[in-house]
């Protein structure tokens, strides 16, 4: 078995320096956490698309030594500059980094994008084996776990976005079939994961609106798959960045870095060249410490080192000309002949430097308008092993949720930022020492080889059993049961499952067949029938209240027993006039739409609605009434084509609670068609000797699944037999 790594670059580059090729190994944190992962047997794989030539592939490969099992891809110019240019850092990086002004969308680059990842899909389905674990990063390869889902449909895959993930509103403004193809494309993995939680909520609220699935507890059904979305915060390593700073060369360098700015305070601000980074607002803040703090000047410099990136897209050259002129600025206004207050750097820094600089500053200013977590502020504090030092860190970014120590602040407030700089040159050593020895600890426990180690044993766990048809062995294993057992309890939706819907709900009567199907269950002592509706209480005690049977109305807010109601959950008055007000704009602005009035819910259905964008509609009225009705005892739930209230105390997995006391059953039957059984199988999955069958297409948490309702019929038929025969 083996852990195929995806990601846009490989962890390796081969330059060609005259006759020769030169191997270059990244030494970037994926790589040694890789390295750590437990399960020494187990093969790494590493799949990418190559920044070199087929020739020096093949010039260089046997020179190769490294532990990975590298698998280039190589990309046509054109074809890689529409998809990574283009599409990749043109649309989805400013996107996803609140910055849509600058998204420049066009159907070549998304096209683009599309063609790269299947080539990239097809050479991965040429290396996975059975018995594989698939892990793939970050926003490029969006649509690649759906891909490898389609070619290799029981390999384990995971997916990890290192970039935050946007809020509806702003997904929304790409074009709808774009946004439905890149969520249904992580839709493929079994795992997705996320820095933080606050992006996982974000994609599956754009999941519920787009795409119509409900989650619950972070988890989507989806093609008859469970997928779990989660935060795993990506770290750094911590042994490596602590111990640097007793290494020779960063001392050498640190001292050096010392006696160039004797007796001043060294601000240290280090990013790629990128205008989520916010170097511009932490230029303004720092401008602004000045004005505001005179007798600071000629007491303090602020060394800004911008690495270089992506230079070929028009927006970066243009943020580094900002930049530059900002700085130009702040020396003009502040500086003079002895003294400079910005030092700034446009070039990358080899590791000694950097180090140095983490470990010979005052203050690390870190100030992103967006990012996904942010590894420069835990590579700062993770290397000071002095104790010494203040982390300025913007509460933008996702390691903002870490970082408790951290001086934080909104990066676009000037004010703010020069306020958290004369705090952190004023900070007591002691203060210092207490706010790094907390945020030191959560990073060593929490360092990139914990992220890697649980993100795979959570991508390795067994999945959860998948709803598979009532084949012919499993349905003689439960007529086999239920024969056998002395007590039974069958558990029957109503719409859906034992009558089909009707677009006028009143008029889905029982027929004559369903009548004599439960009243030939109901004659067997044996059986307790129970069938469960959102319906109200006055209509199903007309249609099926003449019958032995157990009736819970309006998803198990009434329940009929014995010939009595009782009434399960009450208070919805409270609620259900702005409920109804609500639904009532929806209904008037969306034609052939009607609101079901029922004693202690209400349903909304546009089975018969005539507008186009009506499915649309309903998703913007859930997310109205799941507003509206919060810290309130109501959920709102989304059903074949209706929305509906009720109270959130009661479902038909708390019928089911409440069932099971009264009798201890050998064999449980439950059978549905939509969402609103779902809390019924989850319980009914709990019990031993227990069959949960769903009805129709759609994913499900039920075990079983039969296609038609006249399947239903001819199920039930056959168990009432087993009693006439007897």
């Amino acid at each position: 078995m083996a852990l195929l790594n995806i990601t846009y670059r490989l962890p390796v580059s081969f330059v060609q320096e005259e006759d020769d090729i030169l191997i270059k190994l990244s030494s970037g944190g994926l790589v040694s956490a890789l390295h750590s992962l437990p399960g020494g047997d187990q093969q790494l794989k590493w799949l990418g698309v190559a920044d070199f030539s087929v020739a020096d592939w093949h010039k260089g490969q046997a020179k190769y030594e490294g532990e990975f099992e590298l698998h280039p891809v190589f990309l046509h110019d054109k074809l890689n500059k529409l998809f990574y240019e283009g599409f990749s850092n043109s649309v989805l990086w400013p996107l996803f980094h609140y910055f849509p002004s600058f998204v420049e969308y066009t159907k070549d680059s998304f096209d683009a994008f599309i063609k790269a990842n299947t080539i990239i899909a097809d050479k991965a389905a040429q290396i996975i084996r059975s018995g594989d674990t698939v892990w793939i990063h970050d926003y490029h390869l969006m649509p690649l776990a759906a891909m490898l889902r389609q070619r290799c449909p029981g390999v384990r895959i995971g997916f990890f976005l290192h970039t935050p993930f946007p809020d509806y509103e702003l997904l929304r403004l790409l074009p709808r079939h774009c946004a439905r193809y890149l969520l249904e494309g992580l839709l493929g993995a079994d795992i997705i994961g996320f820095q933080i939680y606050d992006y996982a909520d974000h994609f599956l609220e754009c999941v519920r609106r787009m795409l119509g699935l409900q989650q619950r507890q972070y988890r989507l059904l989806y093609q008859n798959r469970q997928v779990r979305v989660d935060a795993f915060p990506i770290s750094i390593d911590f042994d490596k960045f602590h111990s640097a700073y007793d290494e020779p060369a960063v001392v050498q360098e640190r001292e050096q870095l010392r006696a160039l700015y004797p007796g001043m305070k060294v601000i240290f601000s280090v990013d790629r060249l990128d205008y989520s980074k916010g170097i511009l607002n932490r230029l303004k803040g720092y401008r602004r410490f000045l004005e505001l703090n005179p007798e600071w000047r000629e007491r303090i410099v602020f060394i800004l080192v911008l690495v270089p990136s992506r230079t070929a897209v028009k927006k970066y050259a243009e943020r580094r000309r900002m930049i530059e002129e900002m700085v130009s600025s702040i020396n003009g206004m502040a500086g003079n002949y002895r003294w400079t207050p910005v030092v700034f750097q446009f070039s990358s820094l080899d590791y000694n430097a950097l180090l140095s600089l983490y470990t010979g500053c005052d203050v690390a200013l870190i100030s992103p308008l967006r990012d996904g977590m942010n590894l420069v502020a835990k590579e700062f504090v993770a290397s000071r092993k002095d104790k010494h030092g203040v982390l300025l860190l913007s509460d933008l970014a996702g390691a903002a949720k870490e970082m408790s120590g951290a001086l934080l602040f909104n990066p676009l407030d000037d004010e703010e930022v020069a306020a958290c700089i004369l705090q952190a040159l004023e900070m007591p050593e002691a203060e210092q020492a207490q706010r790094l020895t907390t945020m030191q600890q959560q990073i060593r426990t929490n360092d990139v080889h914990h992220w890697a180690g649980s993100f795979i044993a959570a991508l390795e766990a067994p999945a959860e059993q998948q709803t598979s048809w009532l084949e012919y062995e499993d349905r003689q294993a439960l007529m086999q049961c239920y024969s056998t057992a002395e007590r039974r309890l069958i558990l029957l939706d109503y719409d859906g499952t034992l009558v089909p819907f009707h677009p006028e709900p009143q008029r889905a009567e029982p027929g004559a067949e369903v009548m004599e199907l439960l009243a030939a269950l109901a004659r067997d002592p044996r059986n307790e029938v129970v069938v469960s509706s959102g319906r109200d209480r006055a209509t199903l005690e007309r249609w099926l209240g003449h019958l032995p049977i157990t009736i819970a109305a309006e998803h198990g807010t009434y329940l009929r027993r014995r010939d009595q109601w009782h009434e399960i959950a009450t208070g919805a008055e409270t609620w259900l006039p702005e409920v109804q007000r609500i639904m009532q704009l929806y209904t008037e602005r969306c034609g052939g739409t009607f609101i079901e009035e029922k004693a202690a819910s209400l349903a909304w259905h546009y089975r018969t609605a005539t507008g186009s964008n009506v499915w649309s509609e309903a998703q913007d009225l859930i997310s109205v009434l799941q507003s509206y009705l919060e810290n309130l005892d109501a959920c709102v739930m989304s059903g074949n084509k209706v929305v509906e209230v009720k109270p959130a105390s009661v479902n038909k997995g708390s019928v089911l609670h409440r069932m099971l006391p009264l009798r201890q059953y050998d064999c449980v039957l439950a059978l549905g068609d939509d969402r609103t059984d779902e809390d019924m199988f989850a319980v009914v999955n709990t019990l031993e000797s227990s069959y949960s069958i769903k009805v129709g297409k759609g994913s499900s948490r039920a075990r079983y699944r039969f296609d038609t309702i006249g399947q239903v019929h001819s199920f039930l038929i056959q168990l009432s037999m087993a009693y006439s025969v007897q």
